[in-house]
């Protein structure tokens, strides 16, 4: 839910910030935030359905790995500092995501049944 949140945030514009500022304004279609927005938009559901939940896992998890070295690491050597707290935290979580698979009441169970 919350991944989607963030995707819809980047891509729309709309949810405000803690300090109460309204998001970004809409992204053009061609730039990488607008890629990673639509990634995010498109995972949260799958994930939340228990859908194709290792792939969905691995990618979102690459992405995220890719966005703390990208503009989190250059600000400061220490994720305290340079806020990238949150990012490791989706990339840590995505990561037993694509470990652990889906539970029994998911999608995928479904499927192999």
């Amino acid at each position: 839910m919350l991944l989607t949140l963030h995707g819809v945030r980047k891509i729309f514009g709309v949810l405000p910030s803690i300090a109460g500022r309204a998001g970004a304004p809409p992204l053009a279609l061609d730039s990488l935030p607008a890629l990673t927005g639509y990634l995010e938009i498109s995972a949260g559901p799958l994930l939340m359905a228990g859908l194709f939940v290792r792939q969905t896992a691995w990618i979102v998890a690459a992405e995220a790995a890719l966005a703390y070295v990208v503009i989190a690491q250059p600000r400061a050597p220490w994720p305290i500092r340079n806020g990238g707290i949150e990012v490791l935290l989706y990339a840590a979580i995505m990561v037993y995501f694509a470990a652990a698979g889906a539970g029994p009441w998911s999608l995928d169970a479904g499927r192999r049944r």
